[in-house]
């Protein structure tokens, strides 16, 4: 990234928040669910972290020095729809943490 910035500019990139990955991604993905690659959520959490850490170590190792990672998943919890569909799943995982 430091070799296409320009000189004084800061290198920014936004990628999705591991908890926005997690979310969708897996506990609330029906294909996931009914094929998943985990045999457990900790195995699952476990190695979205470690592809966090080595994700976010490469963006800094290439210059980027303005990493932002968003996460858009809190809109879902004030819809009713999406309150009503997955509230058993998410107390289910409440539980589990």
């Amino acid at each position: 990234m430091q070799s296409i910035t320009p000189t004084g500019v800061v290198a920014k990139q936004t990628i999705p928040a591991l908890g926005i990955a997690f979310l969708l991604g897996a506990l609330l993905n029906e294909k996931y669910n009914q094929h998943p690659t985990y045999e457990t959520i900790d195995a699952l959490l476990e190695d979205l972290v470690v592809a966090y850490q080595e994700g976010i170590q490469t963006f800094y190792d290439e210059g980027c020095r303005y990493l932002q990672l968003d996460d858009t998943s809190w809109n879902l919890f004030c819809d009713p729809k999406f309150i009503g569909r997955y509230a058993s799943d998410l107390n289910e995982l409440t539980d589990q943490l």
